[in-house]
Order: structure tokens, then C-alpha cells, then sequence
């Protein structure tokens, strides 16, 4: 009986995160599709702009799971490695928010 409190939990919290995470690369995937069908300078800059902002907040996710860990072992080196650590995270979930974005937006008529 315990494990579906658990299940249920885990899904009342994660569904909502799961599709606001679907929502900003759908946004992204717009502001790349507007950028490739116009001229403006504007429409080049919003997706780039948009993605700095994805990864700052990534290393910040991620990066806040490691100073969690770091209370464990309060050293230097536990920072530097959790700093290393979340930004390497960062830009793999960039890179997967991108190529989903860029997909999207190449498939869009």
C-alpha cells in the first residue's frame, strides 16, 4: 500500500515538471522556426538568448543536487567536481532540448 502513495506522489510531482519541460522546448522550437522563416536580427537572437537562459538553469538544477551531496564530503574539490559535473549535465540536456527543438521546427509547414 505504501509503494502507491510513492507511485502517486512521484507522479503528481514529476508530470507537471515533465510538461512544462515539454512546453519550453515547444517554445524553443517556435522561436527556431521563426528565426529560419524571417530576417529579422531579433529572431536570430531570441533563440540563442533562449538557450543561455536553458543552460544557466540546468547548471543551476543540477548543480543544487550536487551542493546537496556535498554535505557529505565539504571540500573544494567536491565543489569543483559538482561544478564540472552539473555544467557536463547542462549541455547534454541542452543539446537534447535543442535537437528536439530543432526537429520540431524543421517538420513544421
Amino acid at each position: 500500500m505504501a509503494e502507491k502513495h510513492v507511485i502517486e506522489r512521484f507522479a503528481l510531482a514529476a508530470a507537471p515538471k515533465w510538461f512544462q519541460g515539454l512546453e519550453w522546448i515547444l517554445i524553443l522550437a517556435a522561436f527556431q522556426y521563426f528565426a529560419h522563416v524571417s530576417t529579422s536580427r531579433l529572431a536570430l537572437i531570441v533563440p540563442g538568448l533562449s538557450f543561455l537562459l536553458l543552460y544557466l538553469y540546468f547548471s543551476a538544477v543540477f548543480f543544487r543536487f550536487g551542493l546537496m551531496s556535498a554535505a557529505l564530503f565539504p571540500s573544494k574539490t567536491w565543489r569543483i567536481v559538482s561544478l564540472l559535473a552539473s555544467g557536463f549535465l547542462s549541455v547534454l540536456f541542452l543539446m537534447a532540448a535543442q535537437l528536439i527543438a530543432s526537429f520540431a521546427a524543421a517538420h513544421t509547414k
